[in-house]
């Protein structure tokens, strides 16, 4: 009953809530920093009477898009040129950095390691490749590496994965707060047309970046689950350990917080029920049309975007990259060892298989050979 009440209570503060939040005025106030003086001014001298309107306005009377009008029929006819090359660049965004975001796939692979890097990242890596292949990108993990450029620099200094996985952290942290801090930027010092221009009774004029950030989570939730129903992923070396092993959540944190390239690799096998086949790619479905409705979303928002000129759109189109390459090379650094770990297990298990059965000079036992080529 307690809990019952308290959930009541809940409901009724949110709901109560909902239309104060739908009804926020804190836009107007501030801009990007190249305009932000002119726009003010020309709000103090030009639309004095539509920011009062707008700021005592019950977000029913279109007061903020009354507003905007005034703001534009004051504006230099080249600043609304400016305006409007840096709206059509930011739209391009999301295709520009198809190249350079992950997959969900890839995502997903890393999160069965470290789950909570993962997350962190993908706040960091804001824009995904629509392409989905789980079964490439695994099968990758086994291919034996061409250089090894890590080396035994975990045997000679053991302290430099501490290390590494504190700078790892730092960088994906830092990636997700320059996002975040990026969306708060685009919500209250700039003006979606989009927003203003559909009403909601219970969305805020600023609600377009917050969700198109909170769109990633669905996203990469769906393609861990699919990826989950599709494939039995487990740490270890081979089917036959990983029945004797049982993981505590101590192994579990304990493997958040250490580097893939110190890791035993993954084991993994395709699912054969028809249960999971089929759940597995319902999921997937759902996985595509996520990651498609975050593309559109993420392209009609960022090109809507008013009051901000091609000296404050630079900055912000840099700071997306610049995260988006540092949270990639992040992971791209964690799969790499992912991969080496996985490779050099399959290749030591091999050796130790083939040695063994040399050494006792008889063939090797129907067991042991299906024990060799489970990694095939």
């Amino acid at each position: 009953m307690r809990l019952q009440g308290f959930a009541m209570a809940a409901l009724a503060i949110v709901s109560s809530a909902a239309p104060a939040i739908a009804q926020t005025t804190s836009q107007f106030e501030q801009f990007f920093p190249a305009w932000n003086q002119w726009l003010l001014d020309i709000i103090e001298e030009n639309c004095v009477k539509e920011r009062e309107s707008y700021q005592n306005s019950t977000g029913k009377d279109g007061a903020a898009a009354m507003l905007s009008n005034c703001m534009l029929q004051n504006m230099f006819e080249s600043a609304k040129v400016e305006m409007g090359v840096a709206s059509l660049l930011l739209g391009l965004l999301p295709t520009i950095l198809q190249s350079v975001g992950p997959s969900v796939d890839e995502v997903s692979i890393l999160a069965t390691r470290r789950p909570l890097l993962s997350f962190v990242l993908t706040f960091g890596m804001p824009f995904v490749r629509l392409e989905r292949s789980p079964l490439s990108h695994l099968m990758n993990l086994r291919e034996p590496l061409d250089v090894d450029v890590i080396g035994d620099a975990a045997d000679k200094w053991p302290w430099l994965w501490i290390f590494t996985s504190v700078a790892e952290y730092i960088l994906a942290i830092g990636a997700a707060a320059n996002i975040f801090y990026l969306v708060y930027q685009l919500a209250f010092l700039s003006v979606s047309i989009s927003a203003i221009s559909i009403y909601s009774s219970t969305l805020p004029k600023t609600y377009p970046p917050f969700l198109w950030i909170l769109l990633l989570i669905p996203v990469h939730a769906f393609s861990f689950l699919s990826l989950r129903l599709g494939y039995n992923i487990q740490h270890g070396t081979s089917k036959k350990h990983l029945s004797a092993r049982k993981r505590t959540w101590l192994h579990t944190i304990g493997a958040e917080f250490t580097p893939c390239a110190r890791s035993n690799g993954l084991y993994f096998e395709l699912r054969k029920h028809p249960r999971d086949i089929l759940l597995s790619a319902a999921v997937s479905w759902l996985t595509n049309m996520a990651t498609l409705v975050l593309f559109v979303f993420g392209t009609v928002f960022l090109s809507s975007q008013m009051f901000i000129g091609l000296g404050d759109m630079i900055p912000v189109i840099a700071r997306v990259i610049g995260s988006c390459i540092i949270a990639r090379a992040v992971m791209l650094f964690e799969l790499y060892g992912l991969r080496r770990a996985t490779a050099g297990t399959r290749q030591l298990l091999e050796t130790t298989t083939l040695s063994a059965s040399q050494s006792a000079y008889v063939p090797m036992t129907k067991t042991a050979q299906e024990e060799h080529t489970e990694w095939q």
